[in-house]
């Protein structure tokens, strides 16, 4: 009994290891919270959670700061999907969600849900509309 107690203490705590995913913002993400008062955490319980409506103008001029800092939209607003879909930043750090078992798919579920979302977009769309619905097919796709 100790044994099998010991042998399942022993998995979860590798599978834990592995599964584990760090919000830890980079640069960009950094600079722009900084006029926002944003911690690593606040920045994560948005994009997980979502935020209130008196949060949410501080939350998108955040988001569109962070997105131009990285390449993902002009300075007139204009999203670059083929920048978001070729980027090297994790997803995790776009969307605040955390692929912690990947597995091997046909294709690539982050890119799958910029295109899904661009396909439905209006030209006039603000950032975190798109990073919004980015995450949600991003989270729909990882249960592929």
């Amino acid at each position: 009994m100790k044994t099998a107690i010991a042998a399942l203490l022993i998995f979860e705590i590798i599978v834990g290891v592995w599964s584990i995913c760090a919000f830890t913002p980079d640069d960009a993400t950094k600079k722009c919270a900084e006029p926002q008062r944003y911690s690593s955490d606040v920045i994560f319980r948005h994009y997980y959670s979502g935020y209130s409506t008196e949060e949410s103008p501080s939350f998108h001029k955040f988001v569109d700061c962070v997105w131009k800092e990285w390449g993902f939209m002009d300075n007139n607003f204009v999203i670059n999907y083929n920048a978001i879909k070729s980027t090297k930043i994790q997803p995790l750090l776009i969307t605040g969600i955390c692929d912690d078992i990947p597995k091997e798919r046909t294709e690539n579920p982050f890119v799958s849900a910029v295109e899904e979302c661009q396909r439905g977009a209006p030209a006039d769309v603000r950032a975190e509309t798109i990073r919004h619905c980015i995450a949600e097919h991003y989270k729909a796709n990882l249960k592929k």
